[in-house]
């Protein structure tokens, strides 16, 4: 069983192990380490079959004609020059041994044998340079592919989060709606709840009804044909005590169509409550009535 760094290293060293580069030592026992480790064949192999396809997908390139032929011309005139004589070997040959007469030295020179110069033939690229510039346009295709799909993921992560946060606001909009009417409802229905009618003081056709809920002390006005205020103005609503106080709840103003609801809470006992009166002020409201009472009305007995 292989330890965990040696498993690194044969890892590491997998593509080297598929090109066939590593030194004969280190790659037997790379080998060894590899073969006690089901996914590190599986990787070994496929980089093996990448590196067999990649190597026979490159074409033969052919020689240029002109260069054929200027090579072909060099080696002919090499080849007619190795059989010209290059050399001579001079031999001296003296008289036989034991000859009373003195030595005679004869030269001899044998007849030359021609000598074949040397061919250079470029050298086929080895299998590393062949596909070191595919492995490299690999890389980069691959590289930009990443950055492409991680592009896309950010931008789908993005545009999911944008959709979640616009549903979340759309649901929390629906629920304080449904809640704003649940509570209009209940503040204008019971059996606790006291409906006061209020008409124009004039002939004019603005009017208003006023939902008294007497349990909850909550006090819901609703306006119809009341028309808008001008800039620097505003209505206040009022109640009216028996003993005649003006008690302001609260200032508001109507939309285009004359329509307005407004709540308001003020603990009041049944018999106190005399009247309830709408006033038009400045911004902001007034401690006291200041203006005309435009719309008025006062409870049932």
């Amino acid at each position: 069983m292989s330890t965990p760094n040696e498993l690194d290293e044969a890892f590491v060293a997998l593509p080297d192990l598929a090109l066939g580069i590593v030194p004969a030592p280190d790659a037997v026992r790379l080998m060894t380490i590899v073969r006690t480790s089901d996914k590190l064949q599986a990787e070994l192999a496929s980089l093996r079959a990448a590196t067999d396809a990649l190597a026979s997908a490159v074409p033969a390139a052919a020689m240029a004609a002109d260069r054929r032929s200027a090579m072909r011309a060099r080696l002919l005139e090499r080849a007619s020059d190795d059989r010209s004589p290059t050399r001579t070997e001079e031999v001296y040959v003296g008289s036989p041994a034991g000859s009373a007469s003195a030595p005679v030295l004869t030269l001899v020179t044998p007849e030359s044998r021609p000598i074949v110069g040397e061919v250079f033939v470029p050298a086929r690229l080895t299998l590393v340079q062949r596909i070191a510039p595919l492995f490299a346009a690999a890389a980069s295709v691959m590289f930009v592919l990443s950055v492409l799909r991680l592009q896309d993921a950010l931008q789908a992560r993005n545009d999911a989060q944008a959709a979640l946060q616009t549903m979340t606001q759309s649901t929390t909009q629906l629920e304080q709606q449904l809640a704003a009417r649940d509570s209009l409802v209940a503040a204008m229905s019971g059996a606790k709840v006291t409906v006061v009618e209020l008409a124009s003081t004039s002939n004019l056709p603005p009017g208003a009804k006023m939902f008294w809920d007497r349990v909850a002390n909550r006090w819901t006005l609703v306006t119809h044909d009341l028309k808008p205020v001008q800039p620097g103005r505003t209505y206040q609503l009022w109640l009216v005590t028996a003993k005649a106080e003006k008690i302001s709840a609260g200032t508001f103003n109507t939309d285009a169509n004359g329509r307005a609801v407004v709540q308001a809470t003020y603990a009041l006992a049944e018999r106190e409550l005399a009247a309830i009166a709408i006033t038009e002020e400045p911004t902001g409201g007034s401690p006291q009535p200041t203006g005309a009472i435009l719309v008025a009305g006062a409870p049932t007995r």
